[in-house]
């Protein structure tokens, strides 16, 4: 049957939408769609342009805003005033929530920015199935799918990995296909496209300054500055390209997931809810790609958050597979979770909670990048340009995971331990030197939480006991030149 004539001609930017939609066979006709607005031009034009494709008889969508008030910005309670009246001039209910979004940083021990992540798609799938909406939309564009890829390649991936953020998935971690869909709509067009649109319409939007912020690791320094470097001297289309990586990996990707689907099953011995074991020499036979492709299946099948296994930790596998001496030996991954050799055989299972680590153990730092630890926090040290003024900007938003030192104050080698008898340190703003045990006194930290504390060192003491405080020898001055931000996420959330 032909759809039904459209009443009046679309924009071409949302001409492009809906293809993109179809395309990828988001949304059947009358789906009930919560859509993410926060007040700034992405999620606008998102709320904007489905509205518009809601009123086509042939698709009928059931539209409601959703808004979280992060608190994080003085003007907060003017997008959230924004965003209800501009739902309201669109007829579409809204709901909104806040969230503490500085006390969640704190408590989970990570950034600011995955705080607020977190706290975001947990309102979003609470509200979608309280209204009983089946999808939630956000305004993720081309320019976020490039920064994703470039993050993933800088920090290693494999081709799944390539892919970038997936058009549809599934919104909760447990990868349930009859839970609420996330989707989003706006891939395949960039946000110039999407204020272009806007600007004809006579939409307005709010502007959140933090998105240009470089101040908070990896990810935001791509954004603030790879990106635009690239635009600028090497490709002003690098987006685009980037964008044509992702889609050529994403089809790639389901024949790849077949290949570790019919692996696994071949090379499965025994299988329960908490425990895999398959015959190390089946896998071995099939080869890398295929075995490695099993290996994230089968963590897959143990609800293993794959965005915390990267392409390190499966190769580490295959080499245990592809060892000439296949007695024994082990692999531990990210989340308590190991995979052993034993007797031919490759178990994948969780292990008991490990006792805290030994103290001796010092983990070498690098000067730039990402350290896991043995616990599966990570660490991340990122340099810096600027000085002292920089700081109290750095300050305002920041969480306590995160950190930002002198430079010149550190005297390599740098590496991670835990906690000694007879430590000491002057903390930042300490009058003079005070043991460790006595600072977590005076701080207040609970006694069953001093042993997972990271204590961060240099050739000259402790630089920081992480979370907490950083040494007083470190601090940023006006006197300083060349800083470094250091962050450490306890865990990390399903993308």
């Amino acid at each position: 049957m032909a759809a039904k004539r459209r009443t009046r001609e679309r924009h071409e930017f949302c001409n492009r939408v809906a293809a993109f939609i179809d395309r990828n066979g988001m949304l059947p006709t009358g789906a009930r769609v919560l859509v993410a607005v926060s007040g700034g031009s992405d999620s606008v034009a998102l709320g904007r342009v489905l509205a518009e494709l809601a009123a086509e008889d042939d698709r009928a969508y059931k539209l409601i805003v959703g808004h979280l008030n992060h608190h994080l910005r003085a003007e907060a309670a003017a997008d959230a005033a924004f965003t209800v009246e501009l739902a309201e001039r669109l007829g579409l209910p809204v709901v909104s929530g806040e969230a503490d979004v500085s006390a969640r940083a704190s408590q989970d021990q990570v950034s600011t920015e995955v705080a607020a992540r977190s706290e975001r798609y947990e309102f979003l799938a609470a509200a979608a199935r309280r209204a009983g909406c089946g999808f939630v939309a956000t305004g993720h564009h081309a320019g976020d799918q490039a920064e994703t890829i470039c993050h993933r390649i800088i920090r290693g991936t494999g081709l799944a990995g390539l892919a970038g953020m997936r058009p549809a998935r599934p919104l909760s971690n447990n990868g349930d296909k009859r839970d609420v869909q996330l989707i989003r709509p706006l891939l395949d067009v960039t946000r110039e496209e999407a204020r272009g649109y806007l600007k004809e319409l006579g939409q307005t939007w709010r502007e959140d300054a933090t998105n240009e912020q470089t101040d908070y690791g990896t990810r935001n320094r791509i954004r603030g500055e790879l990106l635009p470097l690239l635009r600028e001297r090497y490709n002003p289309q690098v987006d685009a390209a980037l964008g044509r990586l992702g889609r050529l990996a994403g089809q790639i990707a389901p024949q790849l997931e077949a290949l570790g689907e019919s692996t696994l099953k071949a090379a499965t011995v025994a299988q329960s809810p908490e425990q895999l074991t398959l015959d190390r020499c089946k896998l071995a036979d099939a080869g890398e790609l295929a075995a490695c492709q099993a290996v994230r299946a089968a963590l897959d099948h143990l609800r293993i958050p794959l965005r915390r296994i990267g392409l390190k930790q499966i190769q580490s596998v295959w080499k245990l597979i592809d060892t000439p001496h296949p007695s024994a030996g082990a692999v531990n991954l990210p989340g308590n979770f190991s995979i052993r050799l034993k007797a031919g055989r490759l178990i994948f299972r969780a292990v008991s909670p490990p006792a805290e680590t030994d103290a001796s153990v010092e983990i070498a730092l690098t000067a730039e990048g990402v350290t896991e630890l043995p616990d599966g926090a990570t660490l991340e040290i990122a340099s810096r340009t600027g000085g002292f003024d920089d700081l109290k900007t750095f300050l305002a938003g920041k969480s306590p995971a995160v950190e930002m030192i002198d430079a010149d104050a550190l005297s390599e080698p740098l590496f991670a331990r835990r906690w000694r008898a007879g430590d000491s340190f002057r903390p930042l703003g300490g009058p003079g030197s005070m043991k460790l045990s006595d600072f977590f006194g005076s701080a207040k930290i609970p006694a069953d939480q001093r042993g997972q504390a990271w204590i961060i060192c240099d050739a000259k003491g402790i630089v920081w006991v992480a979370p907490y405080r950083i040494a007083h020898r470190v601090r940023v001055t006006d006197q300083t030149r060349r800083m470094v931000v250091v962050s450490v996420n306890a865990t990390t959330k399903h993308a």
